[in-house]
């Protein structure tokens, strides 16, 4: 756990990693990683800690930092330390989120700051000089701190790089650029870190000490190789974008490197495919006048159906297929279905999330419960009027969209959310859960238009249709197959998908309510990437005071399995009402990889209870 660099620099490690300064009676810490509470009875007492970012996993350990220690922070995520409440109170963090910064690992309880940092400056510390690098990437404010002690110039760098060449989470990359939000930027903070990598080189140090992964003894070589690693996968992705569709001159810089997708040629939908203007609706019209309608996210849509059907175009709306659970898809749900008197069908887990948002932690979700839906299979197919409905399970733009496969009047019909473009794949934000691989992800899309043999794709957010040939489908394969060894190579997991989903480890339900004096059930949903077993060790960070649970949490968990582990938390009569963040501190095939999942409580008091 504790090994010595130099005469006067220690490292506490266990998976994470704190950096320890040693000045005489005192220590200086480089973060505090979560989970390193213990190391006070192996080291002189810490007098200062010095944060590279706020992220809870790194610097969590200062939640619990004993009286008059100085926690130092950069001075732009200063409020991220220090207004917790904040953070975790605004609405806009929690449902309809199309930000993916600064992220779901902030402090769950705010850290009084003593000092803030700039990048440019330096000062000493006992037998040390340190001077400050803005290091932006892994966090907006993120920065190093550049350690010249004892003939040695040590980096202590946080998440900006993990061993040789590569990064702990890919999904730290999603950032918006160009005219594009969070939600559309994946790997849109590559520039940032580059030029953070660059900073960081220029200074030759002699010792990179990131925050996970091996020490890096020969930092030129591999930031080199790191920055090459992420311009490759760069160009790879852009290759196949659905961007390109949507806005043409946005990714012009990187054409000179990548190679794209042949544009799939465009087509009218057939004529009993009508699109609603200025909506990501369709209603797909039988013979005798009626509508099964596809997606309902604005309240245009009961306008234009009351119209139409005002002017005897259409029939009664029988019914609505949700492709997924995206606010621009759903929000106008209870509407419809009050004004036409229909019902909502979709798949188990687009059905799921739609009905009870609260249990979910996605982007772009809607906050408002939709009425109940009808869900069906994967594969499972009916008949509606002349038609043959099947739904598909399509985890293309996201993990849980429902595709509905139409065929009737010879053709066969994909109405697939918004997985697919002209121009390739809307994978676009880590968020939504886009894995790679074998039968996974946008891979199994293509497996299931080529089963098919689909004659028309319908995106819900585009006027024409189009078509996948051979030669595209197989184009596309190869450039996933790629994708994945790109991948694959800058990250240190043994299956890239740990390192491109955020949700791998969460919390289900993810929001409940409750009484202070009562308990919650929840689960640890646990997603095992890897081709081999994987063994898990958990506990929730409770606040001080409360009960601690009747076990830690440990399981074994298949390859390419998900499970989940139950617990149940108490909370005390004299719990604080208000919003309570309750981390998950997880260890992972012995490895201590922090607190990258949470539970949020809504406590309210015993007093509300009885006055109800």
């Amino acid at each position: 756990m504790l090994n010595r660099l130099t005469e006067h620099i220690m490292l506490y490690e266990d998976g994470l990693r704190t950096g320890i300064l040693l000045n005489g009676e005192n220590s200086i810490l480089f973060n505090w990683c979560s989970g390193h509470e213990e190391l006070l009875s192996g080291v002189p007492a810490p007098q200062t800690i010095y944060c590279t970012h706020h992220n809870r996993s790194a610097v969590g350990g200062a939640l619990s930092a004993p009286t008059g220690v100085d926690i130092v922070c950069p001075e732009n995520e200063r409020h991220l330390f220090e207004e917790t409440a904040t953070y975790w109170g605004n609405w806009r963090n929690r449902y309809h989120t199309y930000h993916q910064r600064p992220g779901a690992e902030a402090l769950p309880n705010p850290v009084a700051i003593s000092h803030i940092v700039r990048g440019g400056e330096s000062f000493g510390a006992g037998p040390a000089t340190i001077t400050v690098a803005d290091t932006p990437g892994p966090s907006d404010g993120a920065v190093s701190y550049i350690v010249e002690v004892d003939g040695q110039r040590i980096v202590f760098c946080g998440d900006l790089i993990c061993g040789d060449g590569q990064v702990w989470a890919l999904h730290m990359l999603q950032k918006g650029f160009g005219c594009v939000s969070d939600y559309h930027g994946f790997m849109g903070a590559r520039p940032l870190w580059q030029a953070s990598l660059a900073r960081i080189a220029a200074l030759k140090p002699d010792i990179i000490v990131p925050s996970r992964g091996p020490l890096v003894h020969a930092p030129a070589a591999a930031i080199h190789k790191l920055s090459e690693r992420l311009d490759a996968l760069w160009d790879n992705y852009v290759g196949a974008s659905a961007l390109n569709h949507y806005f043409p001159d946005l990714l012009v810089p990187a054409k000179a490197q990548a190679k794209y997708l042949p544009e799939a040629p465009t087509l009218p939908p057939p004529d009993y495919l009508r699109r609603l203007p200025r909506t990501t609706s369709f209603a797909l019209c039988a013979d005798d006048g009626a509508v099964l309608l596809i997606d309902c996210g604005s309240p245009t849509v009961s306008e234009i159906l009351t119209c139409w059907q005002q002017e005897g175009q259409i029939g009664a709306v029988e019914c609505c297929w949700i492709t997924h659970y995206h606010d621009d898809h759903t929000d106008a749900l209870g509407q419809l279905v009050i004004e036409q008197n229909c019902r909502l069908l979709s798949n188990r887990t687009t059905a799921e999330i739609s009905n009870d948002p609260t249990a979910w932690f996605l982007p772009y979700q809607s906050h408002a419960p939709a009425p109940p839906i009808t869900s069906y299979a994967h594969d499972e197919s009916w008949l509606w009027h002349e038609y043959r409905l099947t739904c598909l399970d399509l985890p293309g733009q996201t993990l849980y969209d429902a595709g509905l496969l139409v065929e009737g009047h010879g053709a066969r019909l994909l109405l697939c959310g918004d997985t697919f473009s002209p121009t390739g794949l809307d994978d676009y934000c880590c968020g939504n859960r886009n894995w790679l691989g074998p039968n996974t992800g946008m891979t199994r899309c293509l497996e299931l238009v080529r089963h098919y043999q689909i004659t028309h794709i319908v995106n819900q957010h585009q006027e024409m249709a189009f078509r996948f040939d051979e030669t595209q489908l197989n184009w596309l394969e190869r450039n996933l197959t790629q994708r994945y060894t790109l991948a694959a190579a800058l990250t240190p997991w043994d299956d890239p998908n740990f390192a491109l989903d955020p949700a791998w480890a969460h919390i289900y339900p993810y929001e409940q309510r409750a009484f202070a004096g009562s308990s919650v059930d929840l689960a640890l949903v646990i997603m095992n990437h890897s081709a081999e077993p994987g063994h898990i060790i958990a506990r929730p960070e409770l606040p001080k005071g409360w009960p601690t649970p009747v076990q830690t949490l440990e399981a074994t968990v298949p390859p390419h399995r998900e499970i989940a582990l139950r617990t149940t938390i108490s909370i005390p009569d004299d719990a604080v009402p208000g919003t309570t963040v309750v981390p998950f501190c997880i260890t992972w095939q012995g490895d201590n990889i922090g607190s990258p999942c949470h539970a949020l409580l809504r406590i309210r008091s015993p007093h509300e209870e009885k006055a109800q």
